[in-house]
């Protein structure tokens, strides 16, 4: 099983769909590495490409990664936060924890105009058959405009699609 490869048609499908960019990201050795990128037709001013290592406190897709780590592990990849995109030295806090606690009953984050000024993103993971977040698909667009909140349409549309790759990857839920 491909996670890269059985996640393509979703994220065509969401590109398409939502008229945005779609990246998908996996926990690679430095962090949170974007690994396929669907771009929009339309022009936005993003500074990601494949390759690109995330925040996992300043960037939607990082979050959603803290989320599911243990606390021994989050610690340990918090040590190198200066390296990644948008990522600075950090501490985890109590607003930090809550707001891990919020995507993890949420199963999604957000993310307006930070790191990027004017860019949004809504991300949210796909499990695989252990529960463990095996991806992270982030929906990017402008955030003027960009709908907002775990009810809104887009959100819906994105947690559809990472539940019917949770689904194929094994993850029964709850």
């Amino acid at each position: 099983m491909s996670p890269t490869r059985d996640a393509e048609a979703e994220i065509v499908a969401l590109a398409a769909a939502t008229d945005m960019s779609v990246a998908a990201a996996t926990l690679g050795p430095l962090g949170p590495t974007v690994i396929r990128l669907e771009e929009s037709a339309r022009p936005q001013h993003v500074s990601l490409q494949v390759g690109t290592v995330m925040s996992l406190v300043n960037t939607a897709i990082g979050r959603i990664f803290a989320a599911g780590m243990s606390d021994d592990v989050l610690a340990g990849l918090l040590a190198d936060e200066p390296v990644r995109l948008a990522g600075g030295a950090t501490q985890v806090d109590d607003a930090f924890r809550a707001r891990l606690a919020t995507i993890r009953t949420d199963e999604l984050d957000f993310a307006f105009d930070a790191p990027v000024p004017g860019i949004g993103t809504i991300a949210a993971p796909v499990f695989d058959h252990t529960g463990s977040i095996r991806l992270v698909i982030a929906i990017i667009g402008s955030s003027r405009g960009f709908p907002r909140g775990p009810d809104s349409a887009l959100a819906h549309t994105l947690l559809a699609a990472t539940r019917r790759l949770s689904w194929r990857f094994g993850w029964i839920g709850e």
